[in-house]
């Protein structure tokens, strides 16, 4: 999708904010992701507003989804991160 004049706009007003409020620690890759996910496409948007209401089925259905304690651990032992206490 080529770039349009409106969301280098709207970039540049959202990477002066910020380095304007605290983030000058940050490379222009994390201003930018930063404002990605803050600024997702048409098509990123419409995938999470499926993944949401499939989910929102499916606690509909009974699925009440994993303690987060549970998942905690497992994302902890899983990605070598160790509990901070």
């Amino acid at each position: 999708m080529p770039v349009t004049q409106q969301q280098i706009d709207s970039f540049h007003h959202f990477a002066t904010e910020r380095l304007g409020n605290g983030g000058a620690d940050l490379s222009i890759d994390e201003l930018f992701e930063l404002w990605r996910i803050e600024n997702p496409t048409p098509e990123e948007l419409h995938a999470d507003v499926l993944a949401v209401k499939a989910s929102l089925r499916d606690m509909e259905a009974g699925d009440t989804g994993q303690p987060f304690e549970e998942f905690k651990r497992e994302f902890r032992a899983k990605n070598n991160i160790g509990d901070r206490a």
